[in-house]
């Protein structure tokens, strides 16, 4: 099953720190997988792999 990579990141207006401005580090990330979506073709589902980046 083909799998499709989605990665979604925050604004760049909240990429840097509130208080002193300094820009933020990515710590991690969370990733969740959906079996079975209908994918392009008809007929064939795919595999949505959701990446949401963490940042600290």
């Amino acid at each position: 099953m083909p799998r499709v990579r989605e990665q979604h990141d925050i604004r760049d207006d909240e990429k840097n720190c509130s208080c002193c401005g300094s820009e933020l580090h990515r710590k991690g990330e969370e990733v969740t997988e959906q079996l079975d979506r209908p994918g392009q073709n008809p007929g064939y589902p795919e595999c949505a792999v959701q990446i949401r980046l963490s940042v600290l």
